[in-house]
């Protein structure tokens, strides 16, 4: 059975009339619902999304570093749709790829390393 990832579609908490995510309450309420999720990759669909504004983006930015740290967060869909939230969901993409590639290295390297003896002596 192939792996299929969650894919929660934005404008769910969008304005119903704009279809924008412009407050700190929607990032909220977001973030609980990414919160309430057992995968650590999770596809964000901006479908029927116009904009994002900065307090969202900021509010939303805030709570995912601090209480989904190890969680990626992919963007679909999205073309030339809300580019500050893209822009930084990619970031975040990148930064997080960087960190563990670093971490398998560092762990590789600690395994393999010849000049690490044993302090039994």
């Amino acid at each position: 059975m192939p792996f299929s990832p969650l894919c929660i579609a934005l404008v769910r908490f969008a304005e119903p009339l704009t279809g924008t995510l412009e407050t700190e309450a929607q990032a909220e309420c977001l973030i609980d619902t990414l919160r309430g999720c057992s995968r650590r990759r999770v596809e964000l669909d901006f479908t029927g999304l116009t904009d994002a504004s900065c307090a969202f983006c900021d509010a939303f930015f805030r709570l995912a570093e601090c209480e989904l740290p190890e969680t990626w967060l992919v963007p679909r869909r999205y073309d030339d749709l809300c580019p500050c939230f893209v822009h930084r969901l990619v970031s975040r993409l990148e930064r997080m790829r960087e960190k563990t590639w670093i971490r398998g290295c560092e762990s590789f390297v600690s395994a393999a390393d010849p000049g690490k003896r044993s302090s039994t002596a």
